[in-house]
Parts: structure tokens; sequence; C-alpha cells
């Protein structure tokens, strides 16, 4: 939201400065005494608004509206460093991966408790016929989510596994000659080419196995 009063045409720097000042309970006159005492605001101030000061009326305004936003940004703030703090300490005591499937685990049982549970005790075969599609519905739902999970793990380890290869060749042959280019290219080509569908994954193995071989 565009706000245009007096304290909203303030630079962002005294802005933050006022805020965190209100935040701290500082009285509004000595405020207003200090804002207007700034020549950055006396400049603002004779250029937009004929060098009327600020009041504690802009102040009050102030603080329903640009005060209330900041609060808020600040509370955001605060609370995503709070959740990335929390996820970190989580990190640590389990993998991600690891956890992710304990939750999985742990709703697919309460989906099958309450699939049970309507199978048995719902007597109205249209109604049950509608909850029992809704809990299939987020059953497969979960085992998609649970599938894509594997999927992004296997590629995950798959692009790790072929960058700390690369990393293996790059240190290994840095320094190559310009006639061993070619012969390098190629063991590249081999090494990272797919057969029945998969790339090879002992590229690293395969370089340090030619090395001593083609370039001592």
């Amino acid at each position: 939201m565009t706000r245009n009063g007096k304290i909203a045409r303030l630079p962002k720097m005294v802005q933050v400065q006022l805020n965190q000042r209100l935040d701290g309970n500082e009285p509004g006159k000595k405020l207003v005494v200090w804002l207007n005492s700034l020549p950055e605001v006396q400049a603002m101030l004779t250029a937009e608004f004929a060098g009327l000061p600020i009041r504690e009326q802009n102040l009050s305004e102030w603080k329903k509206g640009g005060y209330c936003d900041w609060q808020q940004r600040q509370e955001r703030r605060e609370w995503a460093q709070q959740l990335q703090a929390e996820a970190g300490d989580l990190e640590s005591f389990m993998p991600r991966e690891t956890f992710d499937r304990h939750v999985s685990m742990v709703m697919a049982a309460e989906l099958a408790l309450a699939f049970r549970e309507v199978k048995e005790h719902e007597q109205d075969p249209g109604k049950r016929a509608e909850l029992l599609g809704q809990l299939a519905g987020k059953i497969a739902q979960l085992r998609r989510e649970e599938s894509n999970a594997v999927r992004v793990g296997v590629i995950r380890g798959r692009w790790e596994r072929e960058l700390a290869a690369a990393e293996t060749a790059k240190r290994a042959y840095g320094t190559l000659m310009p006639e061993h280019a070619l012969m390098v290219q190629r063991l590249y080509i081999d090494a990272f080419s797919q057969r029945n569908g998969q790339p090879l994954m002992a590229v690293g193995e395969s370089i340090d196995a030619l090395a001593p071989q083609t370039f001592s």
C-alpha cells in the first residue's frame, strides 16, 4: 500500500530508525523533536510540504499505518528465522529423508484406520462410498508424494556422484597437454554415457584406473 503522509516520504533509513524507537516505546513528543532536527527531514519538508514540520498527529497516523506494516514484516521475518532454526535442529537430530519417511508412515497408518472405520461403521452405502473415495484419493496422493521423494533422492545422489567424479578428473588432469585433449574427451564421453538407460556411476574409478597407464 502506497502512503503519502509526511513520514511516508522520509528516507527509508529514517523510517526504520523511527520504527525501532517506536518499538522501544519512546514518547511521541521526543520523536517529533528528533525527526524535525534531522537535515534530511528538513530538506524533504521544505521541498514537499512548504517547510511545515512533522507533528504528533503525523506520528499517530504513521503508527496506525506504516509502523503497523513494519511490525508485521518483522514478525514474519522472526517467524521465518524461528522455523529455520527449528528445521536445523530437527535435521541435526534426524536426516530429512528419514523424517519424511517416518511422517509418511504415520499418515498412511492413520488413513488406513480411518478407511477401516468408515468401511465398518458407515451404514449408508452412498455416504460410505463417498468417504471411502475421499480417503482413497488421499492415500493415492500420499503414495505419489512418496514416489516423488524417492525419485528426487535418486536424482540427487546420482548428481552428487557425477559431480564428485568430475572434480576428481579435474584435479587429476587439470594440466593436460593439448595432445591429450581428444583422449580425455573420449574418456569423459565413455564415462558419462548411458548403458541400458542408466548412467555409469563409477566415473572417478574409471578415470583413476586409466591415469597411471595413459598419462604417467
